[in-house]
């Protein structure tokens, strides 16, 4: 009589000896693994409860480490943390969903107003209100106003679409950023590290950590009506704490044994704060442009 032949792992082929694969853990499926209750109680709730434990460990760092990914990346310290294109997708899709009912954030440079994060319409607000907050410079008002005149314009189902096009664009395209502000960085410091994605890993770690950060303003902004200066009170201390850490997070990774090393970082800081809010503005103009030219 034949010997009942060894059955094999449906994940990775290898002999199985027992529920688990020795080779890849892989559980094996039978009737019991198939019930309604082990779906709920094993895997359902198993999904909803425990993340992968690199989440919370990347999540800390990102948040409360500056630099330290983008050091543990380059140094080939890369399996314990969640990839940077990975965390960046997730700050896109969290920032996307905080801020759909309405988001702006601006930089005040003199005269001048800049995005640094992408501005979503608010909801309710006409055509020419929504597109003051993509139009920092006013130029797009010739081009709204030839097309629909001199007043607020179509409501209801033209508006939100009009809306909907500036958001659909604007975000998708503004997260672009990245390699843009990578593209800089890497002209200022080649020297030091000269591949490029080098310097794109730090700009996702650093546009991930903004736009996570950002969402804290949210709550904020809902005050401004109500209460204005409990939102100068809420948002200074988050601006405080962006600027400061990535001026940490430059120092780390661009100038650890240098000379006056806070105040070189300060003034990258500053800068990247410059060129993100030139591009994201400039995306949200054009964002702007389009949705005007088809009303």
């Amino acid at each position: 009589m034949e010997a009942a032949a060894t059955p094999n792992c449906a994940n990775c082929g290898q002999p199985l000896n027992g529920r688990y694969c020795s080779a890849c853990g892989e559980e094996t499926l039978d009737a019991r693994t198939r019930t309604v209750r082990h779906f709920v109680t094993a895997s359902l709730l198993d999904e909803i409860i425990h993340f992968d434990s690199r989440f919370w460990i990347t999540l800390r760092a990102l948040l409360f480490k500056p630099g330290h990914l983008t050091r543990e990346f380059i140094d080939g310290r890369r399996r314990k943390y969640i990839g940077p294109v990975k965390l960046l997708l997730a700050a896109i899709f969290v920032f996307a969903l905080a801020t759909q009912g309405g988001f702006v954030a601006t930089l005040f440079l003199g005269p001048i107003t800049l995005s640094i994060v992408p501005t979503a319409p608010m909801q309710g607000e006409t055509i020419r209100e929504s597109l003051f907050y993509v139009d920092r410079f006013g130029v797009l008002e010739g081009a709204l106003n030839r097309r629909i005149g001199t007043g607020d314009g179509p409501s209801g189902p033209a508006r939100d679409q009009f809306n909907d096009r500036i958001r659909q664009f604007a975000q998708p395209l503004t997260f672009g950023n990245v390699f843009f502000l990578a593209a800089g960085l890497y002209v200022m410091f080649r020297k030091r590290w000269p591949y490029y994605v080098d310097h794109l890993v730090f700009a996702m770690h650093a546009v991930s950590f903004v736009l996570l950060s950002s969402v804290l303003l949210k709550p904020a902004f809902a005050l401004e009506e109500s209460a204005p200066a409990a939102v100068l009170a809420l948002v200074v201390p988050i601006f405080v704490w962006q600027f400061a850490y990535l001026t940490t997070a430059i120092r780390t990774i661009y100038f650890p044994t240098a000379a006056r090393a806070r105040l070189r970082a300060s003034v990258v800081a500053l800068l990247i704060y410059i060129l993100n809010g030139v591009f994201v503005t400039a995306v949200q103009m054009l964002a702007g442009w389009i949705a005007i030219q088809r009303l």
